[in-house]
């Protein structure tokens, strides 16, 4: 806990990682920072990190606690976050003429955060930018470069009116360059999905549109009896004294485990816009998780030299495989 006459370098409460692939992250810590906002003056130079540890589930990131956003601006970078959950009260949405994020990772810590930019909206020099669950992004054009990432989270439900809990939606164009991703990840138990609106969307080659495993969750397990996947092609779980999950439907039905049947078909072949569901758990692992929905509205050209990807998981040892 940090008063306004503390001085800080470097603030880390980052969370510890598993040295064995079976065993979970840590989450990130809680840093604290009280001040006037008044009395303040440009950016302080301090730098947050409140990373997640990584694991076979990674931890989810820490909090970092600010009283006021006097330390953003349109320029937002140097580090100033690397890992963790920014929060500050009252701020649960922002509008600016243009912004821009460079070389820091940080999310946005509220919920159905509606974030607003006039201009253009560029994440470039290894930015990382997430926005939570339900939030919504509007602006002039969007521009992810140099190793850039923007992800962006679907509401459990879908909003009033609407088949859809998330949103990027962009008057002009989307450019996505320079091994930069950008990520819509849907509700893993409800399945609410983003949607992606441009007038015209350029993906260049080594990037692109990941939704890979960010679709509905794989099942559990506790070593004698797995809980199914979720989805309505979801793959069943492992009965006692068996091993195997079964793999998740979607477009066909999936293969069935050693205990466990494989989930149905679903979905519609004209606007398949639902995301793959999870395999079933198996003996003492999880199942993978499906692939995502991207959901793309342009309203002229999409060109794409990189990719579009929203493959299922690979199931883990004895849980089944996700669905694309």
């Amino acid at each position: 806990l940090l008063h306004s006459t503390a001085t800080l370098a470097a603030g880390r409460v980052n969370g510890g990682r598993s040295q064995n692939w079976t065993g979970g992250g840590g989450a990130g810590g809680r840093i604290a920072v009280n001040y006037n906002p008044a009395s303040q003056t440009g950016n302080p130079g301090v730098r947050f990190s409140a990373q997640y540890g990584t694991g076979v589930m990674n931890g989810e990131p820490g909090v970092i606690y600010l009283p006021s956003p006097v330390f953003l601006s349109s320029l937002v970078g140097d580090q100033l976050f690397m890992g963790g959950r920014l929060v500050i009260p009252g701020f649960s949405g922002w509008t600016l003429d243009s912004l821009a994020f460079s070389n820091c990772a940080v999310q946005l810590g509220t919920n159905a955060f509606q974030l607003t930019v006039t201009n253009e909206f560029r994440l470039f020099a290894g930015a990382s930018l997430t926005l939570p669950s339900g939030s919504s992004i509007r602006c002039g054009n969007l521009v992810l470069t140099n190793n850039a990432s923007l992800a962006v989270y679907a509401d459990a439900t879908n909003w009033p009116g609407t088949n859809y809990s998330g949103l990027i939606s962009v008057t002009g164009d989307v450019s996505i360059g320079g091994n930069s991703w950008l990520y819509p990840c849907s509700h893993p138990t409800n399945g609410g999905t983003v949607l992606l609106q441009m007038s015209n969307l350029l993906i260049g080659a080594g990037s692109g549109i990941s939704a890979d495993g960010r679709g509905y969750s794989g099942g559990g397990s506790n070593m004698q009896i797995s809980s199914s996947g979720y989805g309505p092609g979801a793959g069943q779980g492992m009965n006692s004294g068996a091993y195997n999950g079964g793999g998740a439907g979607y477009g066909g039905a999936g293969g069935v485990g050693w205990a466990g049947l494989g989930g149905a078909a679903y979905g519609t072949l004209a606007d398949p816009y639902a995301p793959g569901s999870g395999g079933g758990g198996g003996w003492d692992y999880r199942a993978a998780n499906g692939g995502g929905a991207i959901r793309i509205e342009a309203r002229q050209q999409v060109r794409v030299d990189g990719a579009i990807s929203a493959n299922g998981d690979n199931n883990s040892q004895y849980g089944g495989g996700g669905s694309g």
